[in-house]
């Protein structure tokens, strides 16, 4: 089904987004502490 393959793509994407966002946001929390 197309709408599930699409919606597994994305929540994939949003994943990793959000993986590289927080990694980036510790990054920045170790450098200001």
């Amino acid at each position: 089904e197309k709408g599930l393959e699409k919606e597994i793509e994305f929540e994939t994407k949003l994943r990793t987004l959000l993986g590289e966002y927080s990694k980036s946001l510790r990054d920045v929390i170790a450098i200001i502490c």
